[in-house]
């Protein structure tokens, strides 16, 4: 029954992915529709250890394949100039020297204020869009077990 509720919502979840448009691949050369299909269910083993009879599955993006899919689902805010590198092709924060707190060093403030990327979030809307039906497919799901066992 949570296999089939957590299917239902990664399916929502690849659908309202944002796909990369052709043309911004970066210097890392990613390729369109990584962030989709990064997205997988999966057991949650942790949870089940604690509590035997709880069985728990997330809904989640690989971040090994999509690394920055999480400042798609929340957006980001970037206050300070960034540069690329000239033979590396490699973004960078330049170091202004100053230092902040835990002796850090910090960059140069951007000139025209903080860079505010608003989110495009798929995940959270995917679960709200799908969870009015879950129990439905959760019953359903275990109908069709039960006959199998019976």
């Amino acid at each position: 029954m949570g296999v089939a509720m957590g299917q239902e919502v990664r399916d929502e979840a690849k659908v309202r992915a944002p796909v990369l448009e052709p043309g911004g691949e970066g210097y890392d050369q990613q390729q369109p529709g990584t962030l989709r299909d990064a997205i997988y269910l999966a057991f949650d083993k942790r949870k089940h250890v604690l509590n035997p009879n709880a069985y728990t599955y997330a809904v989640a993006w690989n971040s090994k394949r999509a690394p920055h899919g999480h400042l798609k689902e929340f957006g980001f805010t970037q206050s300070y100039v960034v540069a690329q590198g000239a033979t590396t092709g490699l973004w960078y924060t330049p170091l202004s020297g100053k230092k902040a707190a835990k002796g850090r060093n910090v960059g140069f403030p951007r000139p025209d204020g903080p860079l505010v990327v608003a989110p495009e979030p798929f995940l959270g809307p995917a679960f709200d869009a799908k969870q009015p039906r879950l129990l439905s497919i959760a019953i359903e799901a275990g109908g069709i077990k039960f006959t199998e066992v019976v």
